[in-house]
């Protein structure tokens, strides 16, 4: 019966080169040379008994094995890595967060206290003289009370685009 020669070598787990060496060296006879075929039991003659398959595995599949695992374990040990990394940086974002939060809820408390100073100072009555309004009532603000808005509007920008970005 012929096989093929990628069979033959499969089945008595001898590689294909070794196959067609020795049939160059004429210890080994091909039954069909397109495609190229060999006889069971020239096989038999040359090397005895077909392997069983529970025969031990050959040693280039302990060595693909092998490196196989050496590949994985490094990959896993990378992966534990990006975890931990991803895990810390959540935890400094999760950390900036809060404190941007803290600072802008800060800010919200004094221009509520800006908007009702405003507002009490427009219902009580004015040591001005009659008809003239205080800066407050024209809604004029001091340099110090505008930069105070600024820092408070550039937070809550800034807080806007955290959770902008915490929600993606």
């Amino acid at each position: 019966m012929a096989i093929t020669i990628a069979e033959a070598a499969r089945q008595w787990r001898v590689a294909r080169e070794t196959i067609y060496r020795r049939q160059l060296a004429d210890e080994l006879e091909f039954a069909t040379i397109d495609p190229p075929t060999i006889d069971a039991s020239e096989m038999l003659r040359a090397f005895g008994e077909p392997k069983a398959a529970s025969d031990k595995p050959a040693a280039t599949d302990v060595v693909a094995l092998s490196r196989i695992e050496a590949i994985c374990e490094a990959l896993k040990a990378a992966a534990e890595y990006l975890m931990a990394e991803l895990a810390a940086m959540k935890k400094e974002l999760q950390a900036e967060h809060e404190q941007t939060r803290k600072e802008r809820d800060r800010l919200l408390e004094f221009l509520g206290a800006q908007k009702r100073l405003l507002e009490t100072s427009e219902t009580s009555t004015s040591p001005l003289p009659r008809g003239e309004t205080s800066p407050l009532q024209r809604g004029e603000t001091s340099p110090l009370q505008r930069g105070e808005m600024a820092e408070a509007q550039a937070v809550l920008a800034a807080q806007q685009r955290v959770e902008t970005h915490l929600t993606k």
